[in-house]
């Protein structure tokens, strides 16, 4: 239905929508005044939809999209309102210095379909600049990798890290990072258990839990762990690969609460005579 009426007023939309953006959102110009009573209708009743999600807004005919929810707009809504064409080539980020550095930063080059790298470029939230008339759509995974790129400038080594962990973690071939050895991997410790055993004289021990760290391991860094009050990273080198697992502030929070209370006695107390 919607690509037989799209193929039908499609030359009439091209005439009433211009397609804007600058750093903060996308700005869609609709001349609803010159429309068709057919399409002045579907597109009051598309707005309406946006506005009540909380999507966009529209004000002085201008339709206003964060970059953020971009990518809420059904395909359909996306073809309606002129957006460009999707990017489709790739990206590669390299580390300019070393993590642990002030001053390093992450440089983002970007290549077309043909692996030819495109210079120049800006990135104006979820959409690639390239010049004044070709310009394309970010897709999610890439705009998500530009606003992390964002924090971690002057930022910790932590945000660094985390921004690294994303790059690791795509999963299409559109993503390559050029920093760490192929076998060094960032995780980041989603929660801390609570892991109960036995000791010799039956009392009850409480140790925390953190990912696949061996206890060993984690009792290595106790001390560090209980005199922390941020970010904690533990790496574990393994025979093939070394995980350096990230533990923020609120599961360093958790580990100490274990820590603190380490041995239950199970012998009842004796009460003086």
């Amino acid at each position: 239905m919607f690509s037989r009426f799209f193929k039908k007023k499609q030359k009439e939309l091209k005439d009433l929508i211009e397609f804007k953006y600058n750093d903060k959102s996308v700005k869609i110009h609709i001349n609803l005044k010159d429309a068709s009573f057919e399409v002045k209708s579907y597109l009051e009743l598309i707005i309406e939809e946006l506005i009540d999600e909380d999507i966009a807004s529209f004000d002085d005919a201008i339709l206003s999209i964060p970059h953020k929810k971009v990518y809420q707009l059904p395909e359909d809504n996306l073809k309606i309102f002129s957006f460009p064409n999707f990017f489709g080539g790739s990206v590669e980020v390299e580390l300019d210095g070393l993590v642990n550095q002030g001053d390093s930063k992450f440089i983002v080059n970007i290549f077309d379909e043909n692996h030819i790298k495109i210079l120049p470029y800006k990135i104006f939230g979820s959409i690639l600049h390239i010049t004044t008339k070709r310009f394309l759509l970010l897709p999610q995974n890439i705009y998500d990798i530009f606003i992390a790129r964002e924090n971690t400038k002057n930022s910790s080594d932590f945000k660094k890290y985390h921004f690294i962990e994303l790059l690791q973690n795509d999963i299409t071939d559109k993503v390559k990072f050029n920093g760490l050895s192929e076998n060094d991997f960032i995780e980041t410790v989603s929660n801390v258990e609570l892991n109960i055993t036995e000791d010799e004289n039956h009392n009850i021990v409480l140790s925390p839990k953190i990912a696949d760290l061996d206890d060993k391991l984690i009792k290595k860094y106790q001390e560090v762990i209980n005199s922390k009050d941020d970010s904690l990273m533990i790496t574990d080198v393994q025979s093939h690969s070394t995980i350096r697992n990230i533990i923020d502030k609120k599961n360093i929070k958790v580990a100490q609460a274990i820590n603190k209370k380490a041995v239950i006695s199970t012998y009842p107390k004796r009460t003086p005579k």
